[in-house]
């Protein structure tokens, strides 16, 4: 079984290398696309490329509007014109964090009984028939909201900016005082109310997250959906926040599919202001590990960095518990201290990274010489995750994991 990580970026660079190392780290059969705004800050793309399945595009960015679906169906056009056989694709941003190691993610997927995990409920719940699927059976946003988003046609006034929304603002009192016209402040829009809108008892409205994972079937229909219906595609061109309901209307009304009102995201909007979802930090963390998500945002390490080490320390443990004796070619072994140590170490194994992510491991740091340690909190060898560089002999951390090597 193999997944593709499909990322959306902005902002951080350093922050989303870091987020494909974990993941690489825990799933090295993996593909990671990610679809950076052209616009933004550039990632380091040399050192994300570096990593095998590893692919990076720099793409017109957008907020709010459908270049979040387009790049999403580009992404799927071109994992099929290179070929590459997938089973599950995992939409996530830069700003994401697992909550559960990458492994044990990817064997619930390889046992799951659904299409997908994707949040979904009706948008207008008051309207839609009896015998709809209720999906989740929670109220996604309030009615003027739902109604401003997808029964108005918008026009954009570019990117939101706090300059822009500063003068934006008195005006949006014309909201109150008529139905027909509609400003947003979040997206930076003006919208005309509609006479008629493309929803109906046989195509209900549905929204939920962006943000979901589904089998390749799922997505590959969304995606044709969308080039075989340009009527329909043309009127999500047309309303807000288009990519929190065009896969959820054409996937859920098709009727081919089941999925688990749930995207297992931790996200919290209890204190959002203008769509944007609470920074999470350290004592958030018994909160997202109750939850039963998969996934967690969004994290800022200038914020809180602490809550990062903290989800560090969970996953990849067990990452380094569960790779007890993995070959890593020319004799190499990883050592947690559950095995029988060597008295003597090598420097060889980062030789040849080529060889150990075939291996299926990460590359680790220099080795010690002199006599092995012994137990989990032994001195390991000093490292970055899977494509981190060596940084000379002899340095050493006392805090797992590490990944040490041991000769055969």
């Amino acid at each position: 079984m193999r997944v593709v990580y499909y990322l959306q970026t902005h902002t951080r660079p350093a922050q989303v290398t870091r987020l494909v190392e974990v993941i690489k780290a825990g799933s090295p059969d993996s593909v990671v696309l990610i679809s950076h705004d052209a616009s933004r800050p550039p990632l380091d793309v040399p050192r994300l490329e570096s990593l095998p399945g590893v692919h990076v595009f720099s793409e017109r960015g957008g907020y709010g509007d459908f270049s979040h679906l387009d790049r999403y169906f580009a992404a799927i056009d071109w994992l099929d014109e290179q070929g590459i056989d997938y089973d599950w694709l995992e939409n996530i941003t830069g700003q994401d964090y697992p909550l559960l190691p990458i492994a044990q993610l990817e064997e619930k997927f390889a046992s799951a009984t659904v299409d997908g995990y994707l949040l979904y409920a009706p948008v207008f719940p008051e309207q839609a028939p009896s015998d709809a699927d209720p999906g989740s059976g929670k109220p996604l946003c309030a009615p003027w909201d739902a109604a401003m988003r997808y029964q108005y046609r918008h026009w954009w006034l570019g990117k939101p900016t706090p300059r822009k929304q500063r003068w934006l603002r008195p005006l949006m009192a014309l909201d109150f005082a008529q139905p027909w016209l509609r400003l947003s402040l979040a997206f930076s829009t003006v919208g005309v109310r509609r006479r008629t809108t493309i929803f109906n008892d046989d195509f209900v409205c549905y929204g939920g997250w962006f943000f979901c994972t589904l089998t390749r079937t799922a997505a590959r229909y969304a995606r044709d959906f969308a080039k075989d219906n340009p009527e329909v595609t043309d009127y999500f061109r047309t309303v807000l926040a288009p990519e929190e309901a065009y896969l959820q209307t054409v996937l859920v009304n098709s009727g081919k599919f089941t999925f688990e009102p749930d995207a297992k995201r931790y996200i919290d909007l209890s204190t959002s202001r203008n769509n944007h979802s609470k920074t999470l930090g350290i004592a958030d963390l018994d909160a997202m590990l109750a939850s039963g998500a998969h996934w967690a945002r969004k994290f800022d390490p200038d914020h809180d960095a602490a809550v990062l080490a903290e989800l560090d320390k969970r996953i990849r443990l067990v990452v380094l518990r569960g790779h007890i004796g993995i070959a890593l070619g020319r004799g190499c072994a990883l050592h947690t201290g559950r095995e029988s140590p060597s008295s003597s170490w090598r420097q060889d194994c980062c030789s040849s990274p080529s060889r150990m992510r075939r291996a299926g491991a990460v590359h680790p740091g220099p080795l010690l010489t002199g006599p092995a340690p012994t137990g989990l909190a032994r001195r390991c060898c000093s490292a970055r995750w899977f494509g981190g560089s060596c940084t000379g002999p002899g340095r050493a951390t006392k805090r797992p994991p590490g990944w040490c090597c041991a000769p055969r």
